[in-house]
């Protein structure tokens, strides 16, 4: 079949549909940004005109202050001068204050109990003052009532006592005499009382008392007693002679069997303790763990032992034996060995007894 000459071909017609579909969008753009650009005109002349009314605003605002600050600079002129014509000169109102001030007095005359009456212009200045003004004034007005009240008082004090004195002056002076005066004696001095002498003791016997410090079992006691009593000046007499003391003995525990005494006792030389056996009656045995002068070193000897777990006791046993005395003698009465005594103790020589021979 032959073609037809109006026939298209469809390559043609496809690149016809593109192109008006080009010039379409190249439209739409166009009158986008036609729109836009009208958009962005509208808001910048918005916003220029709302810059200019504010600026306006603030403009006028401010020339209103500025017109206010005038007014009142000129109403304050006005006031000022108002008052300048109303008020008179201080000058003219301080003579006017003087012409009516009356002129003070030279005397003062002596004020009676009734007071002087108000005048009018007073009696405005109250009306007018204030509480605290007129609280003021009454206080000054006290004050200076008291004090012309205490001149007066003052001055008459004075007038009465220049009386007195001229009275006094008139009359002829009288004559004292001078009363003898008896003079007391003078207090004589306390005599000081007389101190008893103390007697100073004789080594030869003339006297039947004398003053023991003690019986010493050991000899090196009493040389040191001895020894300290020379130092402070004292001359002390020492004695050796037999004599019964007695003497504190502890014993340990009682034995029917040696075996057990022997055991107990190598039991307390492991304590330190140095025990020896002794046999007792019926056939018994007992040990003798010391034996003491004082009787306070048995006791603490008894009580190490009951510590123990044995069975203790502490026997007084008296017994003949040497014994070294020192003393301070002879002194004729008791008196004299009191005297003495008390000097002993005043040098720190307590513990002493006074002995009859």
């Amino acid at each position: 079949m032959a073609e037809d000459e109006n026939t298209v071909p469809e390559g043609t017609l496809d690149e016809l549909m593109d192109d008006i579909e080009i010039e379409d969008e190249l439209l739409q753009e166009e009158t986008v940004r036609k729109k836009n650009a009208k958009i962005l005109l509208i808001s910048i002349v918005g916003l220029l005109a709302i810059a200019g009314v504010y600026f306006g605003i603030n403009y006028y605002s401010s020339l209103l202050d500025e017109e206010q600050l005038v007014d009142q600079a000129e109403l304050a002129q006005t006031d000022e001068l108002v008052k300048e014509t109303q008020s008179p000169p201080k000058e003219d109102a301080k003579k006017k204050e003087e012409k009516k001030a009356p002129a003070p007095q030279k005397e003062i005359k002596k004020t009676d109990e009734k007071k002087n009456l108000p005048t009018k212009e007073d009696i405005k200045k109250k009306e007018t003052a204030s509480p605290d003004k007129i609280k003021k004034e009454k206080i000054k007005e006290a004050a200076l009532q008291k004090t012309e009240a205490k001149k007066i008082e003052t001055d008459e004090k004075v007038k009465k006592e220049i009386k007195g004195k001229d009275l006094k002056s008139s009359q002829p002076p009288k004559e004292f005499k001078k009363a003898s005066v008896a003079k007391e004696p003078k207090p004589s001095a306390p005599e000081p009382k007389k101190t008893p002498e103390i007697a100073i003791p004789k080594t030869e016997k003339t006297g039947d008392y004398f003053i023991q410090f003690g019986k010493f079992v050991i000899k090196g006691n009493s040389d040191n007693l001895i020894r300290s009593l020379r130092k402070k000046g004292f001359s002390p007499l020492h004695v050796s002679e037999k004599d019964m003391v007695n003497m504190y003995r502890v014993f340990a525990g009682k034995f029917s069997e040696l075996r057990d005494a022997r055991e107990t006792k190598i039991e307390l030389r492991n304590f330190g303790i140095e025990a020896t056996i002794k046999t007792m009656a019926n056939d018994l045995y007992t040990i003798q763990a010391g034996s003491f002068f004082v009787k306070g070193n048995a006791e603490k000897l008894d009580e190490e032992i009951a510590q123990l777990g044995l069975t203790s006791r502490i026997v007084r046993v008296p017994i003949l034996m040497d014994v070294h005395k020192v003393f301070i003698g002879y002194f004729k009465t008791k008196r004299e060995a009191l005297l003495f005594q008390q000097k002993l103790t005043v040098k720190g020589f307590s513990q002493t007894l006074i002995l009859n021979s």
